[in-house]
This record gives structure tokens, sequence and C-alpha cells, in this order.
């Protein structure tokens, strides 16, 4: 035994977690609080909510093109799809939903009805997928159909749009050249000069050029894109559902136990294991004494058969007994206590009991001189003898030299017993010269 104290280095870490975990499930209370408080949460969100139901279609996106059997020609010309799916969520697209909507019977407004809307767009295509949540699956099917089409029917009417302002554009450089043209035919004959022929077939090959873009233009497949995936009525409600709610709920509420259990833990002063009593104190650890199951109404534990306290008394004698720095240069010992004067005097005598086991001469000296009763518990095993050779001389009668007992060990010997004595001045008593 060696009172030297270890400093706590990093491979005490995990041992140190794994006592702090082990302290936290000391809180069992604070555990189930936080776990039921945790289901009754999930179980008043799942049942307080009202179910909803998501109904979801996607738009594959095109662009007009002119020839779309061509070899080479693509449909992704000039789109941000980033842009589209804005589009599809803008209040444009809302209130014309609104309006299909309404001669359907469904009085809904724009804001009500992109409330509900939730358009994204899967990685590397151009599709946009429209998925609305509403309170019956009719009503989402409905308006979802609704929301895609008028997305479709936005775009065509912008690209329809596009395509005559660009032909008006193009038409309006037409009209002059043709204006020019004709005069110039007037004026033309057989001794026409050569730069009025020349201006001639120059203009011609203009208006040739503005009316093959005019055609093109009108000749344009203007299809927005396809409804690739029509919605459908949901068959059951969105939502993660009653069991998952209470799942999370008792996540959630064990989280909340554990950190209701760590802050007590950092707010609770008492010393929660051997290991912290050490750190805390720099001194070594003897024993840890366990409580007996079965009261015997009997202080000492030494002589008991079957004690497990009577055993960690004998151990903690037989480190005081051995240890270098105890055996050479000390012979006293002082139980104090703390609050209860009973759990002092109880380790006292037992200690004294396990000395006198080993063949050691034990004098046992009760300082409580206001409410001695060590005597008293120690019952038919202390009884008086005359004072032994090794005690204190004999004095003038007072405590502590007045009576002195022989307390019994079963089976193991005895030890010498001076018990506490009611005097009216305590301090004068316990340094007076006797003592």
């Amino acid at each position: 035994m060696t009172p030297v104290n270890r400093v706590l280095d990093d491979q005490d870490e995990p041992a140190l977690l794994r006592d702090q975990f082990r302290q936290l499930l000391r809180y069992r209370a604070l555990l189930a609080v936080g776990v039921v408080i945790g289901l009754l949460g999930g179980g008043y969100l799942a049942l307080s909510g009202e179910d909803t139901y998501t109904a979801t279609g996607e738009v594959l996106v095109r662009s007009a093109i002119s020839d779309p059997f061509a070899s080479g020609a693509t449909a992704d010309k000039g789109i941000n799809i980033g842009s589209e799916r804005q589009t599809a969520v803008s209040d444009t697209v809302g209130t014309l939903a609104a309006g299909t909507l309404l001669k359907k019977g469904d009085d809904v407004t724009a804001r009500e009805l992109l409330a509900g809307l939730q358009v994204t767009n899967p990685p590397n295509t151009l599709t946009l997928r429209f998925a609305y949540t509403g309170a019956t699956p009719e009503q989402s099917r409905a308006r979802a159909e609704a929301l895609a089409g008028a997305y479709l029917a936005h775009r065509k009417a912008r690209t329809e749009e596009s395509i005559k302002n660009m032909s008006d554009g193009y038409r309006a450089q037409l009209d002059p050249l043709e204006e020019k043209r004709d005069l110039l035919e007037k004026q033309t004959g057989s001794g026409a000069a050569d730069d009025v022929t020349s201006a001639r077939a120059n203009i011609i090959v203009s208006i040739s050029e503005l009316s093959r873009k005019i055609s093109e233009l009108k000749a344009l497949d203007t299809t927005p894109g396809y409804l690739n995936k029509k919605p459908v009525a949901p068959t059951a409600p969105t939502g993660p559902g009653l069991p998952l709610l209470l799942g999370l709920g008792g996540v959630v509420g064990l989280a909340l136990g554990l950190l209701l259990s760590w802050v007590r833990l950092v707010f609770d002063p008492a010393v929660r294991s051997g290991r912290e009593l050490v750190r805390s104190l720099g001194a070594p650890l003897l024993g840890t004494l366990p409580r007996e199951r079965t009261a015997t109404g009997s202080v000492l534990a030494i002589g008991r058969s079957g004690s497990r306290l009577a055993e960690e008394y004998r151990a903690v004698a037989f480190r005081l007994a051995y240890d270098p720095s105890f055996a050479e240069s000390r012979r006293l010992l002082v139980t104090a206590p703390r609050g209860d004067n009973e759990e002092a005097a109880a380790a006292a005598a037992n200690l004294a009991a396990a000395f006198a086991e080993m063949g050691r001469d034990v004098l046992l000296v009760e300082a409580d001189l206001r409410t001695p009763s060590l005597a008293r518990a120690l019952g038919p095993a202390a009884h008086e003898v005359r004072p032994p050779r090794w005690a204190a001389e004999e004095g003038d009668g007072s405590w502590p030299t007045g009576g002195r007992s022989n307390v019994d060990v079963p089976g193991s010997g005895a030890f010498a017993l001076i018990p506490g004595t009611t005097v009216d001045n305590v301090p004068r008593a316990l340094t007076s010269t006797p003592v």
C-alpha cells in the first residue's frame, strides 16, 4: 500500500468516460421523465395534426425547334432549368391555375394555391416535379394537374409571343424593302442604268432572306413540354405517422433526459466514485464499506459469520497495519463523524476489533462527551475490567481515567474501551492532562 497518488493520464480517459456514463444512469427518474415527455410530444404531434395528401406530376421541359425529327436536333437549347423552376412557382402560373380550378368549382386564390406547391428538379434532367400537398387526395391531384397544365400553357404562350414579336420585327423590315423594290421595278426597262438593276437585285436578296426567317419562325414547333407523369390521387396520407413520431419522440426524450442528468451531475457536490474521491482528496482509498442487507442491531460486524462489511473492515485494518508510513511512525487513529455519530462509532469499534484480531493492543477512547452511546451500543460485549497495564495511569477519577471496559471480539480477542462520560465543560475535559 502506497499513499502516493498517480495523476490521471490519457489512458484513463476511456475509463473516466465510462464511469461518468454509469453515473448518468444513476438518475433513472430524470431519464424516465425525459422519455415520457418525448413520447407525449410525439403522440401529440401525431394525433393533433390533420392528415395531408401529396400528389406528384412530372413535366419534361423542351424548347421550340424547327424539325424535332432531324438528326442532331435537341430540345434543350436555351433552357435554364433553374429559371424554369422559378417560373413554375410564380404568381402568373398560380393565377392561371386558380382560374382553371374555379371553372371546376374549386375556389382558391393564387397565394393559397402556391402555398401547397413544391417544384423540384431531379439532377441532370430537364424535368420539373410538381408536388402539391392538400387536405384530400382528390384536391391534391386536381391542383397538381392544374398547376402543371398552367405552367405548360404559360410557357407556350410566352414562346408564341416571342415568335410573334420576332415576326413583327422582320415584317417591319420587309415592308419598306418591298415598297422600294416596287419603285425600282417601275424604273427598270431596256435602257435602265446598271446601278438601278444592281440595287434592285440586292433588295430582292434581302427580301428573300427576311421572308425565309419569317417562314422559319412560323414553322417552329412551340410545344413547351410534356406531362410525363400525370398526377394521381394518393392512397395514404403523407407525414411520418404515429409510430415514427413516437420513435423520434422517444429518442429526443432520451437525449433530454441525458441532458437533465448531466446538469444534475454537474451541480451535485457529492462524491460519486472512488476515482473522484482519490483525485479530490489526494489520498489513497483504503476501502469501500458495503451496506448490510439485514440489520442485526449490533455495532460490531467483526466476528459475524458471512459479513461482507466485516471483511472490508479487516482489509482496511490490514492495509493500515502494514503501511510503512503508519506502522512505523503513527499509533493514533481518529474517526470523525460527518453528521450522525453512529457511523463514526461503528467504524472505530470495528477497526479496533480488526486490530485486536491481529494480536495488537488496542485502546478505544470515545470522545463524545455530550451524548455518549458507544458502551450502550456494544451491549454485552463490553464489561468493566481493571485498567490494563499499558493504559493511562490513574488520575483523579474523572474522564478518561474513570471506568474502563473490555470488549470481547467473538473468537478473536478483546480490546480496551474508555467510554464517553457526560461532563459539564467539554472543551476543558478534552484539553485536560489525562487526555
